[in-house]
């Protein structure tokens, strides 16, 4: 037999053994790696609707989150929490609710019914939106129809968890649905608690698979068969080896299908494998359990038949006994033209192939003839480039799953909204954050025109013309733009944002991305700062002309009395020493009113009875404002003492009654009222005072109210409504500035045309009131003493010597503190210190004072000053307290604070030496409040 002939049979008997042992591995190729590829396709299958079956159950919870925080309910909760429910009032926020939840239904297939559920009254209803319209269209449901929820098992479980915690109930099956005798059902809901933290109720989704499983039965299972089963092994779905459908007579648990369901399943949450069912048949099965809340949850199954995952085999072994006779053939033909040294570089690019397309390294034969070099060499090519190419791809695809990752946790955690949209102002992205801000859901967002949406009506064209023209600078290479603006938030008010925009080319549009801040507290705060420090300036400078007018008034007034007693037998003279001594008084009213509202005049503040002296105040009232105003007093039994001025208050009470008369000029009803608060930190630091009790005195009017446009300005010195020559402008300056320096506050609230409420707060007293006394009338008296006189001011001192003087005392008058203390330091004896406080130079006249106490302890001191804020020792200061003579003053004040200091007795240290106690005086007033009844 020739070579070519054995070489003939050889290739012959090798085609036929090749393919013989191709049909082996074929079929074991099939059985060992196509099946088990078709069981990780099932369990794939399985796994993509667990997970959509997750994804709307987690947007299930996040809805329910939205609603458990938002302003509506949280109004519901609060306004049944205080106490009886305003009918009313409560329709319309639970209506709104209702409304809410129908739009969500509308939007959400799998939704059933959306309810809430208070924990009052057996579990009633309070609001519910259901499918039980005319061809199962979403309703809202009516009163009549809400019943008691409380016995439900998933009403007594949510009832006991604590935010933010979420309970889901098992899957159960319901008689009745969308096209189907039943419907697979599960309860979704959160707790709602009530402002003391207890609970008020809660927040139930009922939520039907059967929608959202169809869904995936049409989408991912597509030519597989696919179930569901709850954690009992209840059919959700039809059995996966039936054609019926859900309904039709068949098992109706998956164990009487599977009857080792529980085994395969045990503790696997997902796998795949091939089944037997009851009758011996054999299919490949992928399962994925999904878990709710931690509790029972469903597993989603994908089968198919055995013999579809081997469908394959039969072809596979048709072409194969048709390649095998088709070789036998060319191995007849070719036997001779073949020359061996070929069949090893062939194998080893056969190889090489089936290595390429396993990611295996690749060996190319090192010879074989220029035509296999060649083949090899453009091999090796492509093989380099293909390997370049699918690394190049996977590390862009991990960057690109990194970076929106990034992205996603950045717009997540960010403390401002995200707003993303197209550069029409189409929105594509709305963050959570946003929804809180604006109260738009996402799903009503998305799609909208973001403009349209949170933009006030006023601006819109405004705003658009903004991200025109910031477009246009982003073309130009800016890319960033910040603005402060007003939006509209869903319930119609309106809020102060600051919006930052970034912009980004995609494709021939824009995307831009907005980072949006609510500043409107902030701004409020600033605006606040500003009109405080703007009042402690003006207060500043009021204070100044006060100090310098009342050195001039006090050589008026005293100058003016002594014309006054010289003048008195000449009619005509002594009506004009007169009229000035008024107009002296009038202006020192008037300085007393600018220390008053720049919180530098000296109070005397002491515990009183606040009752007592808005009774007093009401008293002088009634008949100096007319019969047209209606003074009424509620007035608290339990009202504490406060720590005040009486006499300042009473001003400041009567200013407001004034005001309040002049603003009801048709007469109206004047309500003076007393109560107790205590201000916490935040309460306190918005009113400008410390945390702790206080006294308010509210003065409420029916008049005209004050416009909004001048609410802020009616503390401002000299700023009036009233028709010129009617008014000075500083009433209420007067009120705000003593309220402030009392350590106290006054609000106000008031609408044009109802009326106006001025609120003051003072502090409470820790002691016990007591009665305001009364200055005696006491007769005019001098002394021979000799007293140190020490005033700046030349006029003041000229007119204070000869005052002095007048009165029989022996006067060393100094012009500073500099030369008291040089005087002092020569010896030179004197009874008692007169001096004004502030003074030029190193001392002011507290500080001579005290110097002088150190040397002189018994030293007897009398202050005098038109401003002396800041230069005399604090209420209850541990420092020895002198007596404070204001200016300007008149001569018989001067008269009495100086008999008064002078005799008043003093021990070695400088304290006050108690007189003998005397029951005389208590006795005399004791008859003159309750004389003796005359005997008839």
């Amino acid at each position: 037999m020739t070579l070519s002939a054995r070489f003939a049979l050889a290739m012959v008997f090798l085609v036929v053994v090749t393919t013989f042992a191709l049909s082996l591995i074929t079929y074991y190729f099939v059985t060992e790696a196509v099946i088990p590829r078709g069981l990780d396709r099932l369990a794939t299958e399985a796994a993509l609707g667990a997970t959509e079956i997750e994804a709307a159950l987690n947007a299930a919870r996040q809805d329910l989150m939205v609603i458990q925080g938002g302003v509506t309910v949280a109004q519901m909760v609060a306004a049944r929490f205080k106490g009886p429910v305003a009918l009313q009032a409560d329709a319309e926020i639970r209506g709104s609710i209702a409304t809410r939840f129908l739009s969500v239904l509308k939007i959400k297939p799998e939704y059933a019914q959306l309810r809430i559920i208070g924990a009052a009254d057996g579990g009633l209803e309070l609001v519910r939106a259901d499918r039980g319209g005319s061809g199962g269209a979403a309703r809202i449901v009516p009163d009549g129809e809400l019943t008691q929820q409380g016995e439900r098992d998933y009403v007594k479980r949510t009832v006991s968890l604590s935010p933010p915690e979420v309970y889901v109930s098992a899957v159960g099956l319901i008689e009745g649905g969308r096209g189907h005798p039943t419907t697979p059902m599960l309860q979704i809901s959160v707790p709602l608690l009530a402002p003391d933290g207890q609970t008020f109720g809660l927040v139930v989704i009922d939520f039907d698979l059967g929608p959202r499983l169809d869904s995936i039965k049409a989408e991912i299972a597509k030519d597989d068969r696919m179930t569901a089963v709850n954690a009992a092994g209840d059919y959700l779905l039809e059995s996966p080896l039936r054609a019926d459908g859900r309904g039709a007579s068949g098992p109706a648990r998956i164990q009487e299908d599977f009857p080792e369901f529980d085994q395969l399943l045990a503790g696997v949450a997902s796998g795949s494998g091939v089944w037997r069912n009851r009758q011996g048949m054999r299919c490949g099965v992928g399962w994925h359990a999904v878990r709710m809340a931690g509790g029972p949850g469903i597993t989603i199954l994908v089968a198919a038949p055995y013999a579809v995952l081997n469908h394959g085999f039969s072809a596979v072994s048709r072409s194969a006994l048709a390649g095998g006779a088709i070789a036998v053939l060319l191995a007849l033909l070719l036997a001779v033209a073949i020359a061996r040294s070929l069949s090893n570089p062939l194998t080893q690019m056969t190889r090489a192939v089936q290595g390429l397309s396993r990611g295996e390294p690749v060996e190319l034969p090192s010879n074989g003839g220029r035509e296999i070099a060649i083949l090899a060499a453009a091999f090796a090519e492509m093989s380099a480039q293909i390997h370049t190419k699918q690394k190049l791809q996977t590390q862009a695809h991990r960057a690109l799953v990194d970076s929106e990752q990034v992205a996603q946790a950045i717009i997540r955690t960010a403390l401002d909204a995200f707003v993303q949209t197209d550069e029409t102002g189409v929105v594509l992205d709305w963050s959570p954050h946003a929804e809180a801000l604006t109260g738009w859901l996402r799903a009503e967002a998305l799609g909208a025109n973001v403009v349209d949406l949170v933009s006030p009506p006023s601006l819109r064209g405004a705003h658009r013309r903004r991200i025109n023209r910031f477009l246009i600078e982003a073309s130009g290479g800016i890319s960033g733009m910040r603005y402060e603006t007003p939006l509209l938030h869903k319930d119609g008010h309106e809020f102060l944002v600051e919006i930052s925009l970034t912009a980004l080319r995609r494709g021939d549009g824009w995307i831009i991305n907005s980072f949006l801040r609510d500043i409107t507290q902030k701004r409020m705060a600033e605006e606040q700062l500003i009109q405080a420090q703007k009042m402690e300036s003006v207060g500043q400078l009021t204070g100044g002309i006060a100090h310098d007018f009342n050195n001039m008034l006090t050589v008026i007034t005293g100058t003016i009395e002594i014309l006054a007693e010289a003048v008195k037998e000449n009619p005509a003279l002594a009506t004009i020493a007169k009229l000035i001594s008024d107009a002296a008084d009038r202006a020192a009213n008037l300085t007393a009113n600018l220390l008053a509202f720049a919180r530098k005049q000296p109070l005397r503040p002491m515990e009183i009875d606040v009752n007592a002296l808005v009774n007093e105040v009401v008293e002088l009232l009634s008949p100096t404002l007319g019969r047209q105003i209606n003074i009424q007093t509620r007035l608290r039994d339990d009202v504490w003492p406060a720590l005040v001025d009486p006499a300042q208050l009473s001003s400041s009470l009567v200013n407001l009654a004034i005001n309040a008369r002049d603003a009801m000029p048709s007469g109206g009803t004047l309500t003076f009222s007393t109560s107790n608060i205590n201000l916490g930190g935040q309460e306190a630091a918005a009113g400008g005072v410390s945390a702790g009790d206080y006294v308010v005195i509210e003065v409420v009017d029916t008049g005209v109210g004050i416009p909004k446009a001048i609410r802020d300005r009616i503390f401002d010195p000299f700023f009036s409504t009233k028709q010129i020559g009617t008014g000075t402008g500083l009433g209420l300056s007067m009120v705000f500035g003593f309220a402030k320096q009392s350590g106290g506050n006054i609000e106000v609230q008031s609408e044009e045309g109802n009326g106006a409420n001025f609120r003051i707060f003072l502090p409470k007293a820790h002691s016990g009131p007591r009665q305001v006394q009364r200055a005696l009338t006491e007769q005019l008296r001098g002394g021979s003493e000799t007293i140190l006189c020490v005033e700046d001011d030349n006029e003041v001192r000229a007119y204070v010597t000869g005052q002095l003087k007048s009165l029989g005392y022996k006067v060393i008058s100094a012009a500073d503190a500099a030369e008291a203390l040089a005087i002092v330091e020569a010896g030179t004896a004197f009874d008692l210190l007169f001096t004004d406080i502030v003074m030029p130079g190193n001392l002011n006249g507290r500080q001579l004072a005290e110097k002088l106490a150190e040397r002189l302890p018994s030293l007897k001191v009398l202050f005098t000053s038109g401003n002396a804020y800041g230069a005399i020792p604090l209420q209850n200061s541990p420092e020895r307290n002198f007596p404070l003579l204001s200016k300007p003053y008149r001569r018989e004040e001067l008269a009495r604070l100086l008999r008064h200091c002078l005799d008043q007795a003093l021990d070695h240290m400088g304290d006050p030496i108690p007189l003998p106690y005397s029951v005389l005086p208590d006795l005399e007033r004791f008859l003159r409040e309750n004389p003796p009844k005359k005997k008839p």
